[in-house]
């Protein structure tokens, strides 16, 4: 479930300017997104690193949060180009926390979801009851 509001949520995100959703995109809303990415993509994905101690999923979101910042000085806002760049963005912090999730099943043995790092997170084995 937590994944599929993680697609869900960064795909509705960076199509709002090609719906045409300009009066709830402006710089301060979408400053806002970044800075939530950034904090919330750094707590999940650096309490997955101290759990499965994997890159990749870090490496991800580094590589999304730059090309977020990196499109903000240099092309219009609106523009294809822009556009597309803040998909590119959006689609790899979307592979970093699938990535992260997955980590997290290989270690925890079963299904994660999104408390992670809580004994909440591990469901028990039907055996175990």
């Amino acid at each position: 479930m937590c994944a599929a509001h993680c697609v869900a949520t960064g795909m509705f995100v960076s199509v709002l300017p090609l719906l045409g959703a300009r009066a709830l995109v402006n710089e301060s809303i979408e400053q806002g997104f970044i800075a939530a990415a950034l904090i919330l993509g750094v707590i999940s994905i650096g309490l997955g690193l101290r759990a499965h101690r994997q890159r990749t999923p870090a490496l991800l979101l580094i590589a999304g949060l730059a090309t977020l910042l990196a499109v903000r000085p240099r092309f219009d806002e609106g523009t294809l180009v822009e556009v597309l760049i803040v998909i590119a963005g959006a689609a790899l912090l979307v592979a970093a926390h699938w990535r992260n999730q997955r980590a997290e099943r290989v270690v925890r043995g079963g299904d994660a979801v999104c408390n992670v790092g809580t004994q909440a997170s591990v469901r028990p084995s039907p055996a175990a009851d």
